[in-house]
């Protein structure tokens, strides 16, 4: 009787490593082909086609007027949201390829590697709170901003000549 117990046992060990291994090759493979879920099979390569990078809150006039000189550049877009700032270089990725794969996968940066299905754009509808992609656009928006708070910091108008 023992000897059967023994027997089943190791019998269901050998059937959970056995599992474990053939699980462990599907993740590499899905890992490998850049297909962990059907989003990614449909992917279109929107969260590479641009890069966010974190402001600093713009708190003086000479601060916005450095961010208008941002947007006075091509595909470089300004969001506020949830009270931060980001600026948007907007440009595909160069390792992506004409089906939008990622060609250097294995060797992906960190920030791809932490970009999940999760938080995946492919169907998302999500807008920033607000947008900026003109920089007179965003000297108007702090222009307004001061004359509500009544800044007195800076008296110097936030001007571009157009």
């Amino acid at each position: 009787m023992d000897e059967l117990l023994l027997y089943v046992a190791f019998d269901i060990i050998k059937t959970k490593i056995y599992i474990a291994f053939i699980m462990s090759i599907k993740t590499k493979t899905d890992k490998t082909t850049n297909m962990s879920s059907d989003k990614c099979a449909a992917c279109t390569g929107k969260c590479c086609c641009y890069a966010l990078v974190d402001l600093p809150a713009p708190r003086s006039r000479l601060d916005f007027n450095n961010y208008a000189w941002y947007l006075a550049h091509e595909d470089i877009e300004i969001y506020y949201d949830d009270k931060k700032w980001y600026l948007a270089v907007n440009n595909r990725c160069r390792y992506l390829d004409e089906n939008n794969r990622c060609m250097i996968y294995e060797k992906r940066f960190e920030a791809c590697r932490d970009h999940t299905d999760e938080n995946c754009e492919f169907d998302s509808d999500y807008v920033a709170d607000l947008i900026f992609d003109d920089p007179f656009q965003l000297l108007e928006f702090a222009e307004k901003r001061f004359k509500k708070k009544g800044n007195k910091k800076t008296k110097r108008k936030i001007t571009l000549k157009k």
